[in-house]
């Protein structure tokens, strides 16, 4: 049998004094008998394992273990007096010995240990894998004879009774054995690998179809170690106690640095991205198309692998879900509102209607813009190419340059309406005018009165407006995210008539009025309010009914040519009589004729229209009507005209 190779002089005899002082057994006297063998040294080991640092041997603090620590904490044993008879307690090889005699023990031994050191392999469990010690190598076999003769003897302070001085083992064979198995759990420490291998695809031009690379990751492995001395003192306690099963684990040194995905995904990906609108300039920014791998596989492969695993992990290309165009496709994709109206045919006003609808077509308001229809245009002046045309002046009809332009901004206003944008200021006209509803229209004036409205929507909005075939178009492009769209009703608070009033004018009068001819037009005065109707785009069914303006318009009474004939001059009587009488007397006698012709018709009509409108507006402000319509209040209380305004506001506008 191959022997364990002795420890120097001096460290087993300081071994062997230790254990003698421990247990009272006499470890020099087995050592001339020759029958302690190789196993002297780590049986004192074993024995100094909880004991070495009480007993003065600090340097065996190492070999304590849990499996080899003897119990010393309870009191000292009672002294045994009887020299045929075991002490009480003592226990080796799981079995109580203690009261019995040597014939006894050495029986009750035999029989614990006789199917156990010759015939029974020591198995040794580490992680998953098992390797077994079999008695052919180990060579293990207990001297009984001899254990309990030195029971009978035994002073210790431990009740274990170690078996280890009396089993003949292969300890060399052991030792190696044991080496190779902790060399095969001893491995150095393996980082994380990361190969992508192949030119990545043109992106720009990537499709579905397009081949991509494959991304391997070799997972790293820890820096391990089996302690094969370790490993040794515990193989020699199972024998000690009669076992024949231990496990142990590996120690962990080191780690590999944790595999990162966000990282590589950084480090080797495209992520795919919509494009995006800045919403203060509206600029698109274009898409980008993704090359990436799935990182949710990734996580779940990474999840279940083992150290030491390949991951394969496929990149593919991903396209975002909104592109530049896509986007660009929301901006002035939608008609917000529109309207028509149709116009005179008179070449000045026409003129007039066409450059104002040149001043606003184009033009775009983003969020938050307030368009001004003054701003807009600037004044009307020739030098622009404005030419005169009928316009209301303190209640009469002129010519005034850059007449007629009222109607697109009463265009613009009802599309602006429909479009739901809000109405920052409008005022109505003076009077009526045909070409748009009752409380629908906007009239303007240089330096007075302004239309204007703000773009209270996401999204920019762009205004058109042109004339065509007798026609005043505006329409608002934009971007509609609203459920329901808009319609526009009014409602008339109170008609006030105007009444015809006949001027007597001469035949031979300067404005060539003939009798019958409308001098001054006449305007039914009006009291309206406008509502705005919401209506759901699915269903149609009204969703709100929301007051939006209060307009007045004023009563002018129309004035109509009277011609008053002119007096013919009397003629003169006859010299003589005439020569035969009548047959038949008159039957009303002969008027005589005025002694001298009047110098004055019988009437003076006026030479000039009167400036002021011949019906006045209430003195009063028009009250609402006594009870409210069955439609939702106002959101706010109308403005009601003043009580008594000097003169119709001048406008430029012509009535239609």
């Amino acid at each position: 049998m191959a022997k364990k190779k002795k420890n120097s002089v001096s460290e087993e005899q300081e071994l062997e004094k230790a254990y003698s002082d421990l247990t009272g057994y006499d470890i020099t006297n087995k050592k001339r008998k020759g029958k302690a063998g190789p196993l002297i040294a780590g049986l004192c080991a074993l024995v100094l394992l909880g004991a070495g640092c009480m007993v003065g041997y600090p340097h065996l603090e190492h070999l304590w273990t849990p499996e080899t620590t003897p119990p010393t904490d309870g009191p000292t044993a009672p002294p045994h007096t009887d020299p045929n008879t075991i002490r009480p307690g003592l226990m080796a090889a799981g079995v109580d010995l203690g009261g019995m005699t040597a014939e006894e023990a050495m029986d009750a031994l035999r029989r614990a240990t006789n199917e156990t050191y010759t015939r029974q392999d020591m198995v040794i469990t580490v992680g998953d894998q098992e390797y077994t010690l079999s008695p052919a190598n180990t060579g293990a076999c207990l001297d009984v004879e001899e254990a309990v003769a030195d029971m009978l003897t035994y002073r210790g302070q431990s009740n274990e009774f170690y078996l280890i001085p009396y089993l003949e083992l292969d300890t060399q064979w052991i030792q190696e054995k044991l080496g190779q198995i902790a060399q095969e759990y001893t491995q150095e420490l393996v980082q994380h690998t990361v190969e992508l291998p192949g030119e990545a695809p043109d992106l720009e031009n990537a499709t579905q179809e397009t081949p991509c690379q494959t991304m391997t990751v070799t997972l790293g492995t820890a820096a391990q170690m089996l302690d094969a001395d370790q490993l040794y003192r515990d193989v020699l306690a199972a024998f000690d106690s009669n076992q024949f099963r231990i496990t142990v684990q590996p120690e962990i040194t080191a780690q590999p640095d944790p595999l990162d995905l966000e990282a590589l995904y950084t480090q080797y990906c495209v992520a795919p991205a919509d494009a995006a609108m800045d919403m203060t300039t509206f600029e698109v920014s274009p898409e980008v198309i993704g090359y990436d791998f799935d990182m949710e596989q990734a996580l779940s492969l990474l999840e279940t692998a083992e150290p030491g695993q390949t991951l394969e992990l496929p990149f593919r290309i991903t396209f975002p879900e909104i592109t530049a165009d896509a986007l660009s496709s929301l901006l002035f994709r939608d008609e917000l509102g529109y309207v028509r109206t149709r116009h005179t045919n008179d070449y000045n006003r026409t003129n007039n209607l066409r450059l104002a609808c040149k001043s606003i077509n184009g033009l775009v308001l983003y969020p938050g813009d307030v368009f001004s229809y003054n701003g807009t245009l600037g004044k009307r002046t020739e030098e622009k190419g404005y030419l005169p045309a009928g316009a209301y002046s303190g209640g009469q009809t002129v010519q005034t340059v850059g007449g007629g332009i009222c109607q697109v901004s009463s265009t613009l206003y009802y599309a602006a309406l429909e479009a739901d944008l809000e109405i920052v200021y409008r005022a109505p006209h003076g009077y009526t005018v045909s070409y748009v509803p009752l409380g629908m229209d906007a009239t303007v004036d240089w330096g007075l009165v302004d239309f204007q409205f703000r773009n209270n929507s996401k999204y920019p909005i762009r205004l058109e407006a042109w004339v065509s075939n007798g026609y005043v178009y505006v329409t608002i492009i934009g971007t509609d995210e609203k459920d329901y769209y808009i319609e526009m009703e009014n409602e008339i608070l109170e008609t006030m008539e105007y009444k015809t009033i006949y001027q007597e004018l001469p035949a031979d009068n300067e404005e060539g009025y003939k009798d019958g001819d409308v001098i001054t037009s006449g305007y039914t005065g009006y009291r309206v309010r406008t509502y705005k109707c919401k209506y759901d785009k699915e269903t149609g069914r009204l969703i709100s009914r929301e007051y939006e303006a209060y307009s007045y318009y004023y009563t002018r009474d129309e004035i109509v040519a009277k011609i008053i004939p002119e007096p013919t001059e009397p003629t003169e009587p006859p010299t003589e009589p005439p020569t035969e009488p009548p047959t038949e007397p008159p039957t009303e006698p002969p008027t005589e004729p005025p002694t001298e012709p009047p110098t004055e018709p019988p009437t003076n009509p006026p030479t000039e229209p009167p400036t002021e409108p011949p019906t006045e507006p209430p003195t009063e402000p028009p009250t609402e009507p006594p009870t409210e319509p069955p439609t939702e209040p106002p959101t706010e209380p109308p403005s009601e005209p003043p009580t008594e305004p000097p003169t119709v506001p001048d406008e430029e506008e012509e009535p239609q």
